[in-house]
Order: structure tokens, then C-alpha cells, then sequence
């Protein structure tokens, strides 16, 4: 058996495909094929690359793999045939699994277990009608489990970003206050946490939680402000 692999996703590999994006879910269709079947040491893959293709020899990998493989009585297998028929150009694709044709009973996938010419004409007219992308899961990807540290460091940043974008909302809610403040002195009118509290709620305001103004909240917005003007200076 020659697992064959069709990588139609950049980066252009280069070697390995072991972490390749558009290899991923392949792969893993692969191991658990292995594992379920007791096969400890998995054969050697061959794949291409090709974001669209026409013919045969445009995936001279698979193209050279089928040869082999007829020539030793063997077979090449893909996870799924309608990933190669989804990346063949429009209109090519029966010019295509004539190709193949000739190696069909050399050919299968994981999918099916069925060899490429024993396909029923459900089958092939699926193959044939392929769109990509093609979604075929045998077994998920395994999460790459994250270190406590890193937990922690997350955690860390999380609560950071939030105390910071709390406090900026506070700061905006205290310079309202303090606006109000101002602009009540310059009518003239005697200024009170009371009177400026009261003021506050006939014109709607809230404070940063969406609450109506008190005023123990009212004294804090106050000096919050003040403390941000001495930061400042």
C-alpha cells in the first residue's frame, strides 16, 4: 500500500508534510486507518501539490505511484477520491478518471475501500461532481494541550486588557461628571455632592456599569479625576 496525499493548500511544501495545513486532516485520516488495522510502522506517503490540475501527469507523484504500483500487483490509496476531483479543472474531470482508469483496480481511498473501477455510478457520479473543499473526517486533529504557564500567562493578559478597558470607561464617566460640575458653576448655582448627584440623573447619566449615579459614587468620580489631573501635571 502507497498512501497518497494531494496538498492544494500554501504553503508550497517543501519536504515533510508533518504540521502542514493542507496535509492535516489527511494525515490523521491515515494514522487512525493504521492504528485501527494494527499497522505499528505506517509505509512511506508520496504527495503533490496543485491548487488545480487537468490531467494525470500534472501529479506526476500519484502518476508514478499508480505505475508502480501496477507493476508490483499493489495499490495507491487517498483518503478520499473526491479531493482529487474537486481540484481538477472544469470540464476535465471524465478526461481525468479515464486516466486513472487505466490503473483503477490499483487505486482506492479510505471513503469508499472500494477500487477506483469498481466504483457504482452513485459513487462516481459523486467523484465526478465533486466541489471543493472537500470535508472527510475519520478522526479529529489532536489539540496541541497548552501549558499551565501558559494558562497562567493567558489569565494574566485577559484580566490586564479588562482592568484596562474598565478603567478607561471609568475615566470617561468621571470627566462627565466633572464637566457637569463645571458647567453648573458657571450658572452660578451652589455645588454639592447631593445637587451634583442629583443633577446627573435628571440628565440621564449613568455611571460606568450603566447605574444611575450616588453619591458615595459621585465623591469617587471626583477624585478620580482629581487624581488623574495630579498624574498628569
Amino acid at each position: 500500500m502507497l498512501p497518497y496525499v494531494l496538498v492544494s493548500k500554501r504553503p508550497v511544501p517543501t519536504g515533510s508534510l508533518k504540521g502542514h495545513p493542507g496535509a492535516k486532516q489527511q494525515l490523521v485520516n491515515f494514522r487512525y486507518v493504521f492504528e485501527k488495522n494494527g499497522i505499528s510502522t505506517p509505509p512511506s506517503l508520496i504527495y503533490d501539490y496543485a491548487e488545480v490540475f487537468s490531467k494525470l501527469c500534472d501529479l506526476p507523484k500519484l502518476e508514478q505511484g499508480l505505475k508502480v504500483a501496477k507493476s508490483h500487483d499493489s495499490f495507491v490509496v487517498i483518503d478520499d477520491f473526491r479531493r482529487l476531483f474537486s481540484r481538477c479543472k472544469t470540464g476535465r474531470e471524465v478526461q481525468f478518471y479515464h486516466e486513472l482508469f487505466e490503473y483503477g483496480s490499483h487505486f482506492r481511498d479510505l471513503r469508499t475501500s472500494t477500487p477506483l473501477n469498481e466504483l457504482l455510478q452513485v459513487g462516481l457520479t459523486q467523484i465526478l461532481a465533486a466541489e471543493k473543499p472537500i470535508k472527510f473526517v475519520l478522526a479529529t486533529p489532536p489539540k496541541s494541550p497548552r501549558s499551565s504557564l501558559a494558562k497562567k500567562r493567558q489569565t494574566k493578559k485577559a484580566t490586564a486588557a479588562s482592568l484596562i478597558k474598565r478603567s478607561a470607561k471609568a475615566d470617561k464617566k468621571a470627566q462627565e461628571i466633572i464637566t457637569l460640575k463645571e458647567t453648573l458653576e458657571r450658572d452660578g448655582k451652589p455645588i454639592t455632592i447631593a445637587s451634583l448627584t442629583k443633577a446627573a440623573n435628571a440628565q440621564g447619566m449613568t455611571t460606568s456599569r450603566g447605574n444611575p449615579w450616588l453619591s458615595p459614587g459621585v465623591s469617587r468620580a471626583l477624585k478620580r479625576a482629581a487624581d488623574r489631573k495630579l498624574s498628569e501635571e
